[in-house]
């Protein structure tokens, strides 16, 4: 044991200010303190024997740092408030070194200021495609997103406070559990039987109480919580200046980067100084969760948590963080966080692991897993870190380039552009193209192969309890997530979605046993909301959750995916999901005036008589264009693999008894089976009859009924009425499909405004909560604007809005039939194009205005230059 005590040469501390402050005598500190012995100096001797040796060490103590070493938090309150200089940084140290927890927390309270603003930059970023401030963030929608689908981040840049925000994926709250009523089937043929007999409230009603799933609402994606970097600095002053370039009174600067790499799985924040040694921080983190901290030798915070509960399922998903340190200066460890001292820089990895194994088993070893992921991330210096991370980054985003022009407007900060953007759109014309782009972005960090598919949020979401838990509504809203995959080339962002989509058609299959009473094997239904449990049962409440398509619309991701990549495997391997999805239906429908109807089903979220709030009914129009489509493409890929002959018989003779689609008697696409829409919600945020139109392909701009009803009923539904954000985008790729270039440009500047555009980008449904399908959906729009490719040819340019963007270009856009299209025009004219196709094809369609090309016989990899008139002037 050693034994230490404090001499001087007299065996003695003479000072009696020194002496009161060691002994804790606050009166005495009182009576002996002034100006001019506050911060005085005295020497004394550090003894240290053992059974050998004698030790003794020179030791400058100040009162301040007496009263520290013993632990006399009131004397240290004293001595600062009566002046004394706690910016050395020695009383901190020695806080931390003897494990003074609450003289700590005084001691940093104090040195880490807490500034209302940072001071302008004095210059706009270099790169057209960032998203820069003149401030910090104050709230959650003004901090920047980073993600690489398992972890998402949100950065406040603050100084001399930040704040990460964090989510992992797979923490959701509740615990493995099937939604499924086992009573539904009992009451389905009342239901069914009131609904014929158009009294829906009375069906409604049973609905809720008895058909739908247990519990009624599904589980929420929670928050891991926030990691808290503090920055503080040792100075002679009690002032400490804020200076633009992040500087401090000293002139040293601090450069801070922060990313999310796929490949290692980790995030990664780094911090440099300008000068040797200018580093100390506190790190540090809090949770809504329920979570235990602690530290090791490795110079790593670890959290330990698990996440909440949900109505009758406890939180079963464990948790844990690992936030490892390396620097090059003096790494102190507290129980619950870590402190940097006289630091040139550090770099925290961070990685987190969840118990979570799939939507039935959340044993997995969460330990074992952060240690692994931790473990190879220490293999690679930052360097490697960053180089992996742009290299895998890089391969997708910088697939499209996209210029719609540029302006003054550019140098402003971001939140100032909205706001100027939504007075006048024509004095930013960049803003759309950082907006796109912005969408690509966040697809990229929200859905990776191996996560989970991006929720309503992506994978940033700061609430126990947020906005329609955070999870998959599948009435439009994450359809619409993945509408870009295709057309903005990233189809490998659809992968999760595919997963997903994989799940529910297992679990689906005791939801159609028990609510629907199907015999065959394999038959799947799921209906208006999913989450990470797989919920497939109805949920919320009847006149919201009877809808049993949703799987269905999911499944249109998969035939969209083959349409862009020819990827016969993938199409394949589906294929069985696909299958089982229309025997459900098969199964299912209920035959009604001549035709085969969905019943009970709804259009999802329409009252069909507003006044009576009545929403239930039997075969909404969009339920038969989904099943259309669903059948189509089971047919078409029978034939495609000359397989299933028998069962492509039997869902062709069931695709012949659906209904046509209808035109009403005002001449609108009618929204139901029968012609109720002019007692409707006629102004519903949903356009979901017009699905015919986009995503759907059934309706085209072509010249016919069917496509001047589609116009009527968009005019009924209101074409420039304020709405939620994901409406004006979905509105907006429907008047882009039907070449409406001008309608298709003011729905995409009303998305770009402070009503529905966060500081940060954010989508906002009409002002706050976020909800990111607005911000995949308008992405989709500009694609649909510049490029289309449903009707089995490619249409260049076919709804620019030429007085806006009248001089651009995109490279890279992806067209159905597997090719990379580039685009140029000038003064609203096409200038040329370029089609790589990226298979062998015998034939390209190609249309320009009233101009066509068609190429024949084309090569893998060739690429296929077209001038101003669609004529081929080079093959390469």
């Amino acid at each position: 044991m050693l034994d230490c005590k404090f001499i001087d040469t007299d065996n003695m501390i003479s000072s009696k200010l020194h002496l009161s402050c060691c002994n804790g005598d606050l009166e005495q500190v009182k009576e002996y303190v002034n100006i001019d012995n506050i911060n005085e100096i005295i020497t004394v001797f550090k003894e240290t024997e053992d059974d050998h040796w004698t030790l003794i060490q020179c030791e400058e103590l100040t009162p301040l740092i007496c009263a520290v070493q013993n632990n006399h938090l009131s004397i240290v309150k004293y001595l600062y408030e009566q002046g004394a200089n706690i910016y050395i940084l020695q009383p901190l140290r020695m806080a931390t070194h003897y494990k003074h927890f609450t003289i700590v927390d005084y001691l940093l309270n104090i040195l880490i200021r807490k500034y209302d603003s940072i001071c302008a930059k004095k210059s706009s970023p270099s790169s057209s495609l960032s998203l820069w401030y003149e401030q910090s963030a104050s709230t959650w929608l003004e901090a920047l997103p980073i993600g690489n689908g398992y972890m998402g981040g949100m950065i406040y840049g603050g100084y001399p406070h930040e704040i990460i925000q964090l989510n992992s994926d797979t923490l959701w709250a509740g615990c493995p559990h099937d939604y499924s009523n086992k009573d539904a089937f009992n009451y389905l043929s009342r239901i069914r039987q009131l609904i014929q007999n158009e009294q829906w409230i009375d069906a409604q009603t049973i609905l809720t109480e008895n058909f739908f799933g247990k519990p009624i609402c599904q589980a929420p994606y929670q928050p891991v919580g926030n990691l808290l970097i503090d920055f503080f600095h040792q100075s002679s002053s009690k002032k400490l200046l804020l200076q633009p370039t992040y500087s401090d009174s000293n002139g040293c600067s601090y450069q801070r980067t922060c990313f999310a790499s796929y490949p290692d799985n980790c995030m990664v924040y780094h911090v440099q100084s300008s000068t040797p040694n200018a580093i100390n921080s506190v790190i540090s983190f809090s949770s809504p969760q329920k979570i235990k901290i602690s530290v090791d030798k490795s110079n790593t915070l670890i959290v330990d948590g698990i996440g909440g509960d949900c109505e009758t399922m406890p939180g079963s998903i464990r948790f844990r963080l690992l936030i490892n340190v390396e620097l090059d200066g003096q790494c102190d460890l507290l129980d619950d966080r870590l402190i940097i001292f006289s630091s040139s820089f550090f770099i925290l990895r961070i990685v987190i692991a969840t118990s979570y194994i799939n939507y039935s088993n959340v044993n997995g070893d969460e330990i074992l897993l952060s240690e692994k992921m931790l473990e190879k991330c220490l293999q690679l210096n930052y360097d490697l870190l960053m180089q992996r991370h742009l290299n895998d980054y890089q391969s997708l985003f910088s697939r499209v380039r996209l210029n719609l022009g540029e302006s003054s407007a550019m140098r402003q900060p971001t939140d100032r552009r909205i706001q100027v953007f939504s007075q006048n759109p024509n004095l930013d014309p960049q803003l759309p193209t950082l907006y796109f782009q912005f969408g690509r972005y966040l697809l990229i960090s929200s859905s990776r192969p191996g996560s989970q598919a991006a929720t309503l949020q992506g994978i940033w979401n700061d609430s126990m309890s947020p906005p329609w838990q955070s999870k998959y509504t599948i009435n439009i809203n994450i359809e619409m997530n993945y509408w870009l995959a295709g057309p903005a080339n990233l189809v490998e962002c659809y992968q999760p979605l595919f997963d997903l989509i994989h799940d529910i058609s297992q679990t689906g299959q005791t939801t159609a046993k028990l609510h629907y009473g199907t015999k065959r094997e394999g038959s799947w239904v799921c209906h208006h909301n999913t989450d990470i449990w797989r919920g497939t049962a109805p949920v919320d409440d009847a006149v919201y959750g009877t809808w049993p398509m949703g799987g269905v619309w999911l499944c249109k991701s998969i035939i969209d995916h083959y349409l862009f990549t020819n990827d016969k495997d993938n199409l394949l391997r589906y294929y069985p999901i696909l299958r089982s999805a229309a025997q459900f239906f098969i199964e299912t429908l209920i035959k009604s005036s001549n035709y085969l109807l969905t019943n009970p089903s709804m259009s999802p979220e329409v009252a069909h008589h507003v006044q009576l709030n009545a929403v239930v009914c039997a075969g909404p129009t969009l339920d038969i264009l989904l099943i259309k489509d669903l059948f189509t493409a089971v047919i078409e890929t029978s034939i495609l693999f000359d397989i299933d002959a028998i069962f492509r018989q039997e869902v062709q003779q069931t695709l012949e008894q659906l209904p046509p689609i209808q035109i009403g008697q005002v001449g609108q696409l009618q929204e139901w089976f029968e012609d109720w829409d002019q007692v409707a919600d006629l102004h519903n945020r949903h356009m979901s009859h017009l699905y015919c139109v986009f995503p759907g392909s059934s309706v085209t701009d072509e010249p016919s009924l069917y496509h001047d009803a589609a116009l009527r009923s968009l005019d009924l539904r209101g074409i420039l009425i304020p709405s939620t954000g994901w409406s004006l985008a979905w509105k907006s790729n429907i008047w882009a499909r039907l070449h409406q270039s001008s309608t298709a440009f003011q729905l995409l500047c009303m998305l770009l405004t402070p009503t529905h555009t966060a500081p940060n980008l954010f989508d906002l449904i009409d002002g706050p909560p976020f909800q990111i399908d607005a911000n995949f959906g308008a992405t989709s729009a500009i694609c649909e604007m510049l490029l289309q490719s449903h009707k089995n040819r490619i249409e260049l340019l076919p709804a620019l809005p030429r007085t806006s963007w009248p001089t651009g270009f995109v490279y890279g856009l992806l067209a159905r039939g597997n090719y990379e299209v580039d685009i140029r025009w000038t003064d609203g004219v096409l200038q040329g194009a370029k089609i790589i196709s990226l298979s062998n094809r015998k034939s390209c369609h190609i249309v320009y205005g009233e101009k066509e090309l068609i190429l024949e016989n084309l090569l893998s990899g060739h690429a296929y230059h077209l001038d101003s008139f669609l004529q081929l002037i080079q093959s390469n």
